[in-house]
């Protein structure tokens, strides 16, 4: 599918006369506004209006009447409201309270109630024109990500408004084959608002979503849908039965990539725990992640599927730290949490907080890698893979060459363990932003660009290899 351009026309006098009437249209669909200031109001219900259509440099205020505390209007998704991450106040509004933004990028822009991500929204922010999502995939890709990202999961919403998940996944892969980079960059978000669509599909059909493309970027499908699953049914007991029926799936390539997929919606079960924690226990980030790890030991009775759980718990801690639940970081202690948790959950835990706190800081290898050795040894090597895999599916535009290039920096590494978990990290980091059919040729595309046949060879043998 083709990128469309934004075209320019003289209108002639007829024509601005049905553009007026398609624009007055649009407005009486999406409650639409002059530009100024308006109001939206969270109230028990959700928001109202739930859909505004306004112009660009309109400040909406958002206010409260409600008798459930406080509320907290931000940018899908959640919790990271990285889509628009200025429309956020950063913490939760009292009722008594308003908060205001002005939109000054062109879009449709979900957003949710973050202490209560079951109330959704969204406002559509138009130029004189009427333009909206339609004109912003014609953006420089460099420097309007996280607009463009909006702009594919608005055109996947409307897909799936006007057909069936087959259409959405169809339209997906179009775009992952095109090789875009800043869809690469953005798929495991993407398919993280494509699982929230699908807990439709379960809805309505009451059968497992197994196709091949949940296993896409990452596994972001089931992050999503075991989110919106316990936000509608606050049951763990469903999203633990959905996660173990994948296990026994036949629609994936390999049984490995069925018991993948069941650990990511287990993964996708602690992210649903830390962010329903009581708002009580904001703050306290000891108190917080013991709280969730124990309900994922509640939930689960597998030692690897509590695990897998514990892992989601430190992805969403990390995430929320100097972002969400007035979390921030012990910056003489950034590892204070991990060395409060069980051996068995530690290792997850370190390498989640490392990882968001250098792309904070912008940390230079040699200075994360002393951070790595002197972590408890157990969890070394896991963190030196997260950290090279990390490198190539965030830090780095993804070509071949440049994948080399991130590749040298395992041999700042001092033992050969480490090295060797370095290199399987910048393949498990291709991984991620492919298929896992295009995976293992991606991975020695690299390894060919390599300078000696032992060097070669040692990148080969460590292809992560799902087939």
């Amino acid at each position: 599918m083709s990128r469309m351009p934004t075209v320019y026309r003289k209108i002639s006098i007829g024509v601005i006369g049905i553009f007026a009437l398609a624009i007055w249209y649009v407005g009486y669909l999406y409650h639409s506004t002059p530009a100024g200031v308006v109001t939206v109001v969270r109230t028990d219900h959700g928001f109202e209006p739930a859909r505004l259509s306004i112009p660009v440099g309109t400040t909406v205020q958002f206010t409260a009447s409600t008798s459930d505390g406080s509320f907290w209007p931000a940018s899908d998704a959640h919790p990271s409201h990285g889509i628009y991450p200025d429309f956020d106040p950063q913490q939760a509004v009292a009722t008594t309270d308003t908060w205001e933004f002005t939109f000054s990028d062109i879009g449709s822009w979900g957003y949710h109630d973050h202490v209560r991500p079951s109330f959704t929204g969204e406002i559509i922010v138009h130029n004189r024109y009427g333009q909206t999502t339609i004109d912003c995939l014609a953006l420089d890709t460099q420097t309007r990500g996280n607009l463009q990202a909006e702009c594919w999961i608005q055109e996947f919403t409307d897909l799936y408004a006007t057909g069936e998940l087959d259409s959405v996944f169809a339209q997906f892969d179009t775009y992952l084959e095109s090789g875009d980079p800043v869809f690469k960059r953005n798929c495991h978000d993407i398919l993280h608002e494509i699982g929230d669509l699908a807990y439709n599909d379960y809805l309505k059909y009451g059968t497992i979503i197994d196709r091949p493309e949940t296993a896409y970027c990452g596994y972001g499908f089931y992050h999503g849908f075991i989110e919106t699953m316990f936000l509608e049914t606050g049951d763990y007991t469903a999203s633990r039965e959905y996660c173990t029926a994948l296990s026994y799936s036949e629609a994936y390539a390999s049984a490995a990539l069925a018991a993948d997929a069941m650990y990511a919606c287990q993964h996708g079960v602690g992210h649903a725990v830390f962010d329903s924690i009581d708002g009580n226990l904001w703050g306290d980030a000891v108190a917080m992640t013991a709280m969730a790890l124990d309900q994922c030991e509640r939930i689960f009775t597998n030692h690897k599927a509590q695990t897998q759980c514990a892992s989601g718990v430190s992805n969403a801690l990390a995430i929320a730290y100097d972002n969400y639940y007035d979390l921030v970081y012990n910056r003489d202690d950034v590892f204070e949490v991990c060395e409060t948790i069980l051996p068995d959950y530690q290792a997850d835990c370190y390498l989640e907080v490392l990882i968001y706190y250098i792309s904070s800081q912008d940390l230079a290898p040699t200075t994360v890698f002393a951070m790595i050795t002197a972590m408890p040894l157990h969890a070394q090597p896991i963190v030196v893979e997260a950290y090279a895999s990390n490198e190539i599916e965030w830090f780095t535009e993804y070509s071949h060459e440049n994948i080399k290039q991130t590749m040298q920096m395992c041999t700042m590494l001092t033992t050969g363990a480490l090295r060797d978990s370095c290199m399987s990290g910048i393949h498990f980091g291709i991984y991620k932003k492919n298929t896992p059919y295009t995976n293992q040729a991606e991975s020695e595309a690299v390894c060919d660009l390599l300078t000696t046949d032992d060097e070669r060879d040692f990148c080969k043998a460590f292809i992560w290899n799902k087939l």
